[in-house]
């Protein structure tokens, strides 16, 4: 395990390690692969980086205004003008959300990063899945093309109460279907082409047969043709073949596992978890990995538990040969795969 201090921001690709050195101001680039790394300095306190889609890095001030650009082991300064500020994201690297404020009120901007223009103009965040993007208007789900045209309109408000739905997260595509997470846990499935529900209001835990359900990180694998969700006591997936769930594990006693992180085609969960403290402490004390066709946890580290506060945070990372969390101090956990 190789550990590293004052991390701030940070991504594990397949053979680099990049990361922000707060207490450096320092853009870092390890390579896994070897021994060396790169770390370029900065004239401005870092906040964040992004990745855009020919394999550019955007680094933001804390601010949210982007400031430098790295690509190809040069830093130079970030050079597209009168975009705002950007929205933290994580989503298609083909397209930014910047934002400003314009006679008190702010404007968010779909930006087409290889075209380096404007798409669309919204009073809300725009959420980009493959070819539409979708912001939420006046109470209206809004749909539209990349070349900014609205393809239709979806009310997440009736005239009975009943009827208001609040949209937690837009959780992507499967064919022409779009699957959107509800705040009341709950799930709807629109058809992406016309804003026609296929399967509104989809209740898991009435359908579960379970008296209650929490549920934590959602993700749609396409490769899969699942969803998979990890609710904490339970894994559950959703067949997107026929809009189907089911509980496939509920988690052994001491286990409560709620976030965590999926890649599309990957069998396992990278998960940060209470462990072996539930119901006796705030905060996750172990990082894992959970095979989600064994349904077994194949390996998890667990920090000592003495300081309260000092905890796992955020989405561990993962690749074929690494396993990568941060905890509360801002000190990265980098641990080689295999090697425990």
């Amino acid at each position: 395990m190789k550990q590293i201090n004052d991390v701030l921001s940070w991504l594990l690709l397949k053979q680099e390690l990049l990361y922000i050195d707060s207490k450096q101001n320092q853009f870092c680039v390890d390579f896994l692969n070897s021994t060396s790394s790169e770390k370029y300095d900065l004239r401005y306190e870092p906040f964040a980086f992004f990745q855009v889609s020919d394999n550019g890095f955007i680094i933001i001030d804390g601010g949210n205004r982007p400031s430098s650009f790295y690509k190809e082991n040069k830093l130079q300064p970030f050079e597209v003008k009168e975009t705002g500020s950007l929205v933290n994201q994580d989503q298609d690297p083909e397209f930014l959300v910047f934002f400003k404020t314009e006679e008190g009120k702010k404007v968010y901007k779909l930006f087409e990063w290889r075209n380096k223009r404007v798409v669309v103009e919204s009073k809300s965040r725009f959420t980009v899945v493959k070819d539409k993007a979708f912001s939420i208007i006046d109470e209206m789900l809004c749909c539209y093309n990349l070349t900014g045209e609205l393809n239709w309109q979806y009310p997440t408000s009736g005239k009975k109460s009943s009827e208001q739905i609040e949209i937690k997260k837009i959780i992507g595509m499967f064919g022409y279907d779009l699957w959107i997470q509800l705040s009341d846990e709950s799930f709807l499935c629109l058809n992406a082409l016309t804003g026609k529900a296929l399967h509104p209001h989809m209740i898991l835990k009435e359908i579960l047969g379970l008296d209650g359900l929490a549920i934590g990180e959602v993700h749609l694998d396409e490769e899969s043709g699942k969803i998979r969700i990890l609710a904490f006591s339970y894994y559950i997936e959703i067949d997107l073949a026929t809009r189907m769930p089911a509980i496939k594990a509920k988690f052994e006693s001491g286990w409560s596992i709620g976030k965590g992180r999926f890649y599309d085609g990957d069998m396992r969960a990278y998960f940060i978890a209470d462990y072996p403290f539930h119901g006796k402490k705030i905060g996750n004390f172990t990082a894992g990995v959970f095979n989600t066709e064994t349904l077994e946890i194949e390996w998890h580290y667990s920090l000592s538990g003495e300081d309260k506060h000092h905890f796992f945070v955020n989405q561990p990372q993962a690749n074929e040969k690494f396993f990568a969390v941060k905890d509360t101090n801002d000190t990265l956990y980098l641990f080689e795969r295999g090697v425990h």
